[in-house]
């Protein structure tokens, strides 16, 4: 099957279709000359199966005699349509109608009005660990420049994991070897979580370096194990994902979230990431 790829807010290019008329007793007729220019045609849009059609493609006669047609792919058809893969098929427009050629539309982001989600790591963080491998392993259209996507679902998995880890008990002293079991209620600790959102997470303390680190090593685990889930040859990928995610494991579970309440570039809340809570019967 034929597939076409255009980008959301881009007029695409036209195609010429070859079509086959359809016989009654199923199958195909070879004789072209079955069509005329008369001939009603349309080309509808949909997401597949037996979903209804989402948009409507101009179509028009190149020659019936050849059974040859045109199909447009105006922006317009596309505006309130998510990017994916569309099934299209050409038809006859009459009553019943007669699909006489099937196509997929493959529709690509463009330039639009979206906003970056917010992150803690620089593509420069990935490149200092691992050169080129924006050129080796990205994908601009779903991972975005500098694989800003999964550097911002780093930033979603750090600031789970300090709402996870902070409990409002009392500070835990050197000589003090239990923390009273509080369970974890992150959703719940909405002031720290604007504390988050505000950035007043501190990274350039040593303590932050090691947060950087660590979602560093996150992303590069992320990032191996989707290139081996689509290669064939997947070992040496997947050992490198192993190898990367264990690094952002090790390197969270000894590390400490330093808050700056008051913006004075010090640490007022210090959330440690090296506990686990248990609880015993």
């Amino acid at each position: 099957m034929n597939r076409v790829t255009c980008r959301k807010g881009v007029d695409g290019s036209s195609i010429t279709v070859a079509l086959q008329r359809r016989g009654v007793n199923g199958g195909y007729v070879d004789d072209a000359s079955t069509f005329t220019a008369d001939d009603p045609l349309t080309c509808v849009l949909w997401p597949g199966g037996d979903l209804a059609s989402v948009a409507t493609l101009p179509a028009s006669w190149v020659s019936a005699d050849d059974g040859a047609v045109q199909v447009d792919f105006p922006a317009s058809a596309f505006a309130d349509l998510a990017p994916g893969i569309y099934r299209a098929a050409v038809r006859l427009a009459t009553d019943p109608p007669v699909d006489l050629a099937y196509l997929e539309v493959e529709l690509e982001a463009g330039p639009a009005t979206g906003t970056a989600r917010p992150v803690y790591i620089t593509s420069d963080d990935l490149q200092e660990e691992f050169p080129n491998l924006e050129s080796m392993l990205g994908h601009v259209d779903t991972d975005q420049t500098g694989f800003a996507k999964l550097r911002a679902d780093a930033r979603d998995w750090l600031d789970l994991l300090v709402l996870s880890h902070y409990r409002p008990s009392d500070v835990v002293g050197p000589l003090q070897f239990s923390i009273p079991w509080i369970p974890a209620q992150p959703e719940t600790n909405a002031w720290l979580a604007d504390y988050l959102a505000g950035d007043c997470l501190l990274l350039t303390t040593p303590n932050g370096r090691r947060l950087i680190k660590a979602q560093t090593y996150w992303v590069l685990g992320r990032i191996f194990r989707r290139a081996a889930n689509a290669s064939a040859s997947a070992g040496n990928l997947l050992d490198m994902a192993s190898h990367y995610e264990m690094r952002a494991s090790d390197t969270i579970a000894t590390s400490i979230a330093e808050i700056d309440t008051n913006d004075d570039g010090s640490a007022d809340l210090t959330i440690s990431l090296r506990t686990t809570v248990t609880r015993r019967r």
